[in-house]
């Protein structure tokens, strides 16, 4: 079945783990333990975990496994809201990648108000076409890590978003898709990759007036009730996220094996 894929965590990654574990090779991995999935993703239904014994052996893509590798490996790209608005949109592995202006944060006075209410913190962002978006931090100590980076007004992007079709919450005439942060999302205002990179490029040229346009936005969501919460979150409740666990992981597919 090649849409079936799971998540591979490393402990304590060396350098050549590090290096050898990038998005779009193949690998041939040996001695791994295995768990049920926590994933709610219904492609992942295993989660592997490295051990001091396991092997990562790179395998060449050849003339039979190349129309494999472009069916199964996606470079990344950005999601546009629009794709998010669109009720047919589905994303991979339930993970996006998106970059926005930040219209409302925990730190205004209604956001702190539903953060009482919900005992969730989240922010709103939107792009250079007055879309809207809403980002939750389930946990305190997630929107902690962030939250010098994330204040109104800050243009972001944000990887490793977890998303699932069809929730949304109230916001202005209509309603705004929910994305929620993870153990895996990274928020930035300087990326490293490309796609963000281009797409923060983008939205600098787009939106010349930041305080205008946060106003306007902001002015738009004055009917905007707290985000419902309708679902759980794929991540370790246990676990404080602003800890360093030297912990990388990665989605794999079976077919890449």
């Amino acid at each position: 079945d090649t849409d079936l894929s799971t998540v591979l965590t490393v402990w304590n990654a060396t350098d050549h783990a590090s290096h050898i574990l990038c998005e779009g090779k193949r690998l041939r991995i040996h001695r791994v333990s295995v768990s049920h999935s926590r994933q709610l993703s219904s492609t992942c239904r295993v989660q592997l975990s490295s051990t001091r014994h396991t092997v990562y052996q790179t395998l060449h893509w050849d003339d039979n496994s190349s129309s494999l590798y472009s069916h199964i490996y996606q470079q990344r790209l950005l999601t546009s809201f629009d794709e998010l608005h669109d009720a047919s949109f589905r994303a991979r592995h339930d993970e996006i990648d998106v970059v926005g202006v930040v219209i409302r944060s925990p730190s205004t006075a209604d956001s702190r108000s539903s953060c009482k209410t919900t005992g969730r913190h989240h922010i709103y962002i939107g792009d250079d076409n007055y879309n809207t978006v809403v980002v939750n931090f389930r946990y305190d100590n997630m929107y902690n890590e962030h939250k010098e980076t994330v204040g109104v007004g800050s243009m972001v992007s944000i990887s490793n978003l977890y998303y699932r079709q069809g929730r949304v919450a109230a916001g202005g005439s209509s309603s705004v898709p929910q994305c929620v942060v993870t153990d895996y999302t990274v928020c930035t205002q300087n990326p490293k990759q490309n796609h963000l990179k281009q797409g923060l490029a983008h939205l600098r040229n787009s939106v010349k007036n930041v305080r205008e346009y946060v106003e306007y936005q902001q002015e738009d969501l004055t009917t905007t009730g707290p985000p419902r919460d309708k679902f759980t979150t794929p991540t370790r409740r246990g676990r404080d996220a602003s800890q360093n666990f030297s912990e990388n992981s990665l989605n794999l597919n079976d077919s890449l094996l």
